[in-house]
């Protein structure tokens, strides 16, 4: 059951209230921070979880709040008089695992004054209801509330002998959140689908660019679907709802994933040629990734130990999976979908989280953040529109630190193929200002200075030291074994995507 505390803050102070910063527990499928109507809202996929907000006042006082649920009841903390340096990424795992806060009363109503004789509490209102949400099947197929014969299609069965309908009625909504869910909904769309035909199907109309294959009902949702999302037009710039497409549909199946590749350079505005659409995901969710997109008939690669995509000597990172969504003329020039796992290109990063990144997150950032280069149509380079599908890419230091550790990995010692296709990149990434070199590492901002002076001899040789200090210190993995061309067998051919 998942869990929802609205925290609304009463201030009754001359201070003035700053929340500057909010963290999320991870047990029981996590919880996520928003703001809504003047309120702080804390969604808890489950019971065991919690999130805390620190406050900074104007007289310099800082404290926290607490908020979760544990045995499916709700508990506060209040920790007040604390330092500067107490943030609450340092504190909050100190209420789990016999941290020094997880003894406490589980609700802080009261707490001492802070140095300036201010006094903070909290209060719950309607501490014993939940937000709720009503799931059709799960009410049709509940053995409390529904007849004998569930799963047998007898409609009659909702109607006693006396003709009275059963008490199925309260649990049945016609007319409900969600395309799957509201039958209304669907019969309206039907409706509208109808009178649109009627009034077309007398003219002699032909879609452009469509052909009968990207309107074929697929599947049934109550209404039916065609797989008009995932057509591939040829064109990389021109068809970036595709990789949108691709994103939501992970993320709906819950993968999280990054944007990886030419077309982020892209976003960065660097004019890099596009060949391949590449996504990373966890490495424990790549297998299902890949499932995902087979079964929505993207056409994994038929070519076998012949793919140029899995040679020895190609310069781009190996992929777990890809699929090859242009198959027309010479292959090393067909345009392909491929998925990475973390461990492979990012394991200095965080987790990839399912939740949108904060405006300043340092880690990753969405492809239409304002911070990017804006579009330049004539060019094609820059971010994404606005309402563009939010689809998530690194943020050019990261990116930039992920690069210097892919050096670090492949080219050394070198020269590599691989290595110099790293170098390459970075020196194309720091030439756009994006980079933020003061917030990487120290041995790797030398790296990029280094780079940005052209010094290429002095990058070699200062690399080798570094990734020489980092292999002693199990910083850096062993450098990425080539795809054994033996084991991979061939699909299906295909002749064309979707």
């Amino acid at each position: 059951m998942s869990y929802t505390i609205r925290l609304r803050i009463e201030n009754g102070t001359s201070d003035t209230l700053t929340v500057v910063e909010k963290t999320c527990w991870y047990y029981a499928n996590g919880c996520t921070w928003t703001e809504k109507d003047g309120e702080h809202v804390l969604f808890m996929g489950g019971s065991g979880t919690s999130g805390m907000l620190r406050f900074k006042t104007s007289s310099g006082d800082f404290f926290t709040v607490a908020l979760g649920m544990h045995n499916n009841n709700a508990w506060s903390g209040l920790l007040v008089n604390l330092q500067e340096d107490d943030t609450a990424l340092k504190l909050h795992p100190e209420y789990y695992n016999g941290g020094k806060f997880s003894s406490l009363a589980p609700d802080a109503a009261y707490t001492p004054p802070t140095a300036h004789s201010k006094n903070v509490w909290i209060t719950f209102a309607r501490k014993d209801i939940y937000e709720v949400t009503n799931n059709a099947w799960m009410a049709c197929s509940s053995r409390s509330i529904s007849l004998p014969g569930r799963a047998r299609l007898t409609p009659e069965r909702r109607i006693e002998a006396s003709g009275q309908v059963d008490s199925l009625t309260k649990y049945t909504v016609s007319f409900s959140r969600g395309s799957r869910m509201c039958v209304g909904m669907n019969l309206a769309y039907i409706e509208l689908f109808m009178t649109i035909a009627y009034m077309v199907r007398p003219f002699d109309m032909v879609l452009h660019d469509t052909a009968f294959e990207d309107i074929r009902i697929m599947i049934d949702y109550g209404l039916g679907l065609s797989k008009h999302d995932f057509k591939f037009r040829g064109d990389p710039a021109a068809n970036k709802e595709l990789v949108c497409s691709i994103s939501r549909l992970l993320n709906v199946h819950g993968i999280p994933n990054l944007l990886w590749g030419d077309l982020v350079f892209n976003l960065y505005g660097v004019p890099l040629q596009v060949s391949d659409f590449s996504f990373v995901i966890p490495d424990d969710l790549i297998d299902k990734a890949r499932n995902i997109l087979e079964e929505a008939k993207f056409p994994l690669c038929h070519l076998g130990q012949t793919c140029p995509a899995i040679q020895p000597n190609r310069p781009a990172p190996t992929q777990n999976a890809h699929f090859n969504i242009k198959q027309k003329g010479d292959p090393r020039k067909w345009f392909r979908v491929e998925l990475h796992r973390k461990s492979d290109l990012l394991w200095t990063a965080p987790e990839i989280r399912a939740c949108t990144p904060e405006t300043d997150d340092p880690h990753c950032m969405l492809a239409n953040d304002t911070r990017l280069p804006a579009y330049s149509p004539r060019e094609l380079l820059g971010r994404m529109h606005p309402t563009d599908y939010p689809a998530k890419i690194l943020t050019p230091t990261q990116y930039a630190e992920a690069l210097a550790m892919l050096y670090y990995r492949d080219g050394v010692p070198g020269p590599t193929i691989r290595g110099e296709y790293w170098l390459d990149l970075q020196s194309e990434l720091v030439q756009t200002g994006l980079v933020k070199l003061d917030e990487l590492a120290p041995r790797i901002k030398r790296h990029y200075e280094l780079v940005a002076k052209a010094d290429m001899k002095e990058v070699h040789r200062y690399s080798e030291e570094v990734a020489g200090q980092m292999r002693e210190e199990f910083e850096i993995p062993v450098r990425l074994l080539p795809i054994d061309t033996d084991a991979f067998d061939p699909v299906a051919g295909v002749e064309e995507f979707l």
